[in-house]
């Protein structure tokens, strides 16, 4: 019996993506040296956007279509029927659904 990863090996990828998007990347803190306090802080960061079931289905979904147009496109490159050079973004497709999602209020 096949598995849900056997028969979608991206199945997952976007729980984590969105995981790791929402709750922030680990960050290492250096170790500097206080400096005097000034009267101005800091603008604090955004907390982290909470997605609906849809949102991230949305996003997988796109992330998806991306991969598959990416495949297809190397595919007729290696066919002869894509002249020049054609480089893939396969593997990236997080990074433009991320940052469409970011600009696109929904």
């Amino acid at each position: 019996m096949f598995s849900q990863w056997a028969i979608d090996p991206l199945s997952w990828l976007l729980p984590q993506v969105l995981n790791f998007v929402s709750k922030g990347a680990p960050v290492a803190k250096a170790k500097t040296a206080k400096k005097p306090s000034s009267s101005k802080s800091a603008p604090k960061t955004p907390a982290p956007k909470d997605f609906s079931k849809e949102q991230e289905l949305d996003a997988y979904r796109d992330m998806l279509m991306i991969r598959r147009f990416e495949e297809k496109a190397g595919q007729l490159y290696g066919m002869g029927f894509i002249g020049g050079f054609c480089h893939l973004y396969i593997g990236q497709e997080a990074v433009v659904t991320g940052m469409q999602a970011a600009l696109i209020r929904r």
